[in-house]
């Protein structure tokens, strides 16, 4: 496991003027790693990022809410060039069902499980719903491919805010307008913003995250519902875990999902 955080980090305090009308609020990567819970222990942990992120994200939100708006009715999603987002050859299939009330999953502090899958509410510090086979053997240093279905916003009872997380300190971000924010590495500036109108802004329409990670080249190639969204550097640790969750006072409910490893063994996926 990559937990505790190793390197030196000085937490981020935000002042009350810039964080309280934003949703999306973060605690430290140390505060996330001193709530991670030892594996019997079935809890999942909070407050995984750091105010920086709640700042910067909220902000970004709010700029490019106009731009997504338009670009969503000049282009629809679905209509521009599609991208293949299949797992990689070779790769093991760890995972790949509805998220459900067992050990592949910690539950509890934000992380429930409904009918539809995982459901979980940030409650003002974001939460995340740890993978658990992801923390008991390495699955991500050579290589991984996830893929998320997030239910419709209309099925959350606040503003869905989906995010996955890579470590301790790779947080990705998907807002119910398609604004999204990827952090590359604690300690530097956010390193991918935007939005994009791939992402399905009517309510009562899911939306699916992929995300690949070559270790070859070290970058990592997000998708919103088959298309390419942006590509990004990620530095990472010789283990990183996977989680998912939801940002600030946001909620997201997980429908399924798909989780292959370039260097899982036979089961890797518990």
């Amino acid at each position: 496991m990559m937990y505790p955080v190793q390197r030196p980090y000085t937490p981020y305090t935000p002042s009350p003027a810039n964080t309280s009308h934003n949703p999306y609020v973060w605690s430290s990567a140390e505060q996330a790693a001193a709530n991670i819970e030892p594996i019997p222990d079935a809890r999942a942990a909070r407050g995984f990022w750091s105010g920086r992120f709640g700042v910067m994200f909220g902000t970004v939100t709010a700029l490019v809410t106009v731009v997504a708006i338009v670009l969503a009715v000049v282009v629809a999603p679905g209509q521009a060039a599609q991208v293949a987002t299949t797992p990689p050859s070779g790769y093991t299939v760890v995972f790949n069902a509805t998220p459900s009330d067992n050990d592949a999953w910690n539950s509890g502090n934000g992380c429930t499980f409904t009918s539809q899958g995982l459901d979980v509410t940030g409650g003002g510090d974001g939460a995340a719903c740890l993978f658990r086979p992801s923390a008991l053997s390495d699955l991500t240093s050579q290589g991984f491919w996830l893929q998320a279905t997030i239910a419709p916003a209309a099925d959350v009872q606040s503003t869905e805010v989906a995010v996955v997380l890579i470590g301790d300190s790779e947080p990705i971000f998907f807002d119910m307008l398609g604004a999204y924010v990827v952090d590359c590495q604690v300690g530097s500036a956010l390193c991918e913003t935007g939005t994009t109108t791939a992402w399905h802004t009517n309510g009562l329409i899911a939306n699916t995250i992929t995300i690949s990670y070559d270790a070859g080249s070290a970058t990592l190639t997000i998708y919103a519902n088959g298309q390419l969204v942006t590509t990004a550097p990620m530095t990472q640790g010789a283990q990183p875990t996977l989680a998912l969750g939801a940002g600030g006072d946001g909620d997201a409910v997980f429908t399924h999902a798909s989780i292959y490893s370039a260097n899982a063994g036979p089961g890797a996926g518990g």
